[in-house]
């Protein structure tokens, strides 16, 4: 769907940079999307060449994931520079105008991610995990691949979990593949850096990295042994998300 750059108007409060992850968009911006009243976030693209390509591209990806665990897709506005894609606002609580991440949580980034740390039970963290882990379970039955997995692309709304952020998703018939230099990227399955193209089981191997994460920070045990068998140095090992998602709901907390 195409929106009209007229039907986004800014809030009074002017613009809010709400760290919902970094990638293929440079920022985003809290709208009301005078359609249906509501708050959206239009996530702006860098001003490059192939920008509109680029939003398209996520957008597709977007459109073709119907779960709960991830935003919905409003439309695209191409209407003007910067092209953004208009997308569901997931607030920490409801009624609120800001939005945090699992990797602000986790680093006790602000007040906020101080309370929703201290507000979630090991119950909560057990269904959040369900919530990413059936996120990929449904990304990968549409032969998908996010590539990008990591805790900046998680967003902690009312308790449950949201992946983010698709500028880098492929489907599985043409996944990315290039040698990296740089050894520092953590959420990266080891084949990949490599130069092995990008595959389920590396995607696989990033939600590891995010549940090992969340274990030792948070202290879910039940995680750990999980997250370790996700981060296997040899792929073959990994479960597929549909294990990992039978394994998770089987844990006790």
């Amino acid at each position: 769907n195409f929106i009209d750059a007229s039907e986004l108007l800014e809030n009074k409060k002017g613009e809010h940079d709400i760290n919902i992850g970094e990638g293929t968009l440079r920022r985003c911006k809290l709208k009301t999307f005078l359609l249906t009243g509501t708050l959206v976030v239009c996530k702006e693209l860098k001003p490059v060449l192939s920008d509109k390509v680029a939003a398209g591209n996520e957008a597709r990806f977007l459109q073709g994931l119907t779960h709960r665990a991830f935003p919905f897709l409003f439309g695209v506005q191409v209407q003007e520079r910067p092209y953004s894609l208009v997308l569901e606002f997931l607030p920490t609580q409801d009624g609120g105008s800001e939005s945090t991440t699992l990797a602000d949580v986790l680093d006790n980034k602000s007040s906020l991610a101080q309370n929703v740390r201290q507000n979630m039970t090991r119950t909560d963290w057990k269904l959040f995990s369900e919530d990413l882990a059936e996120g990929l379970c449904h990304l990968h039955s549409k032969l998908f691949l996010h590539n990008d997995l990591k805790s900046d692309n998680i967003i902690i709304s009312n308790k449950r979990g949201f992946i983010i952020d698709f500028g880098k998703a492929t489907t599985q018939d043409y996944p990315p593949a290039k040698k990296y230099t740089v050894r520092t990227y953590n959420h990266i399955a080891p084949e990949v850096l490599d130069g092995k193209p990008c595959s389920e089981e590396s995607d696989v191997y990033s939600l590891g990295r995010i549940l090992y994460k969340m274990a030792k920070h948070l202290d879910l045990k039940f995680l750990k042994k999980i997250a370790k068998e996700c981060m296997s140095a040899n792929y073959i090992m990994r479960p597929s998300s549909t294990l990992l998602l039978t394994e998770i709901r089987k844990a006790c907390v």
